[in-house]
């Protein structure tokens, strides 16, 4: 990341999309705060819709030198988050025993489904948010429409270029387990449902 920020013209505005940060576990997540009075065209983004379950009140926040916050308030909407949105990311800060309990609940379940693709054969990409990626070696698409029928929501890797793919939301071990069922169904069966 400092090597990257290194070759970016000063006048260029860096945006590090931190959307997911309280999930990851990686040693390598760069700590892009401590490099803010550095690089004084970093912006770090991060938001309440996602471990913190804030989605539809649509509010998260942006952290910058202060030069970078000066210019970018001469341009920003006003009245750009409602009260009640900013009421309840105040109150979502002061619960960080819920974070913590959902990071360590969305580990568990990443577990489950490295579990599941290392038993059946396929292949994954291991995630540092709170979905996953697996191919499923036949059309996501297919799968899609297969778990949707059972009552589950994924989407299909077609739309993000990977045809045989479908992402999952990893969600509590029940939702977990019952979609794993489903897609060990689906996996061994040679004919399409």
């Amino acid at each position: 990341m400092t090597a990257f920020l290194k070759r970016v013209p000063e006048n260029v505005v860096v945006v590090s999309d931190e959307a997911y940060s309280e999930y990851v576990t990686a040693a390598d997540y760069p700590d892009t705060l401590s490099l803010l009075d550095t690089f004084k065209n970093l912006l770090v983004t991060r938001t309440f819709s996602k471990i913190y379950g804030l989605a539809a009140l649509r509010i998260g926040y942006g952290v910058a030198h202060p030069s970078l916050i000066r210019d970018l308030e001469r341009v920003r909407d006003p009245f750009n988050a409602s009260r009640i949105a900013q009421a309840a990311a105040a109150a979502a800060v002061d619960d960080q025993a819920f974070v913590q309990e959902c990071a360590k609940k969305n580990a568990e379940g990443k577990e489950q489904y490295y579990n599941f693709c290392e038993a059946e054969g396929l292949h994954y990409f291991k995630t540092e948010t709170n979905f996953i990626l697996i191919d499923v070696g036949r059309s996501g698409d297919d799968v899609f429409h297969y778990l949707l029928k059972n009552g589950y929501i994924v989407r299909s890797g077609a739309a993000l270029g990977y045809p045989t793919g479908v992402r999952i939301t990893i969600g509590t071990k029940a939702q977990n387990d019952a979609v794993i069922k489903l897609l060990k169904e689906y996996v061994s069966c040679k004919q399409t449902f």
